[in-house]
C-alpha cells in the first residue's frame, strides 16, 4: 500500500495500477513475470485513459517533443510518462506562443512538472493542482541538470539574497545531487524571460539574484518567499 501510494503521487495512475496487476498476476514461478508484464500493459491503458478524460477536466498534454510545437518541449520525456505535463487551456497556448518566439532566435522552453490529467495536487509542489502552472527548466551551458530539477545557479557576491540566514521551509539546497559545476546559458535565460513577459497574462517565479543578474526589473517577474522551493535551478511559469 505504501509503494501504491508513492506511485499515486509521482503518475496519479501507477497507485492503481499496482494493486490492479498483483491482484490479475495469480500465482506460481511466473507471477513475478506476469506482474511486469501487467504493469506495463495496464499502466500504459491507464495513461492513455487519462489522457483521453483530461479534456473532460479542462487539462490538455503539452508537448514532449520538440518536432510536435516549435521552440516547445518536455525537458526529459520521463515527465510525460508520468503524466505530469498537463496545464489548462489557456495555458498550454500561452506557451506555444511563447515557444514560437523563442524558436525565431533559435531557443526553446523545456517543460518539466506541470499537472495531472485529472486535478490533484502533485508533490511536492504547493500551486500546480490546478492546472494554472508549469516549471521551466533553466538553460545552462553545456549540459541539463540530472532530474530537470536542482542544478542551482549559486548567488554571486553581491546579489540579493533575502534567505540568506534563516531557516525556511522547502528551501533545500540538496547538495549531493549538485553537479560539479552550473553554468547559466545567460542570453538564452534572458530570451526566455522577455518571450514570457511578452505574454500579459503570464508571471514568473525567479529568485532575485537572477532577476537582477539578467538586467530585469518586472512586477510579473516574483520572489516566492523563503518558505517554498529555490527557483535558481528553474523557473515557475503560472496564468493569472
Amino acid at each position: 500500500m505504501i509503494f501504491a501510494i508513492v506511485l499515486t503521487a509521482l503518475t496519479q495512475v501507477g497507485g492503481a495500477v499496482w494493486l490492479l496487476a498483483l491482484i490479475l498476476r495469480g500465482t506460481g514461478p511466473a507471477r513475478v513475470l506476469r506482474h511486469g508484464f501487467l504493469l506495463i500493459s495496464l499502466y500504459t491503458a491507464f495513461s492513455v485513459g487519462a489522457w483521453a478524460l483530461s479534456p473532460v477536466f479542462g487539462r490538455v498534454a503539452l508537448p514532449c517533443f520538440g518536432t510536435d510545437v516549435a521552440g516547445l518541449r518536455a525537458e526529459r520525456l520521463a515527465f510525460c510518462v508520468m503524466n505530469r505535463s498537463y496545464v489548462v487551456p489557456e495555458l498550454a497556448d500561452e506557451l506555444v506562443l511563447v515557444g514560437q518566439a523563442l524558436a525565431t532566435e533559435g531557443y526553446e522552453l523545456r517543460t518539466l512538472d506541470a499537472g495531472f490529467p485529472i486535478p490533484m495536487p502533485m508533490v511536492p509542489h504547493l500551486t500546480h493542482a490546478a492546472g494554472r502552472a508549469v516549471d521551466i527548466a533553466l538553460p545552462l551551458d553545456g549540459m541539463r541538470a540530472p532530474f530537470g530539477y536542482f542544478a542551482f545557479v549559486q548567488p554571486q557576491e553581491g546579489d540579493p539574497q533575502p534567505c540568506d540566514g534563516q531557516i525556511a521551509g522547502l528551501r533545500w539546497d540538496l547538495p549531493g545531487l549538485q553537479p560539479a559545476t552550473v553554468t547559466l546559458d545567460e542570453g538564452a535565460l534572458r530570451a526566455q524571460l522577455t518571450a514570457i513577459l511578452d505574454r500579459p497574462r503570464l508571471e514568473v517565479l525567479i529568485e532575485p539574484h537572477l532577476e537582477a543578474r539578467l538586467g530585469f526589473d518586472s512586477p510579473r517577474l516574483r520572489f516566492q518567499g523563503c518558505h517554498a522551493a529555490r527557483h535558481d535551478d528553474h523557473i515557475h511559469i503560472r496564468l493569472n
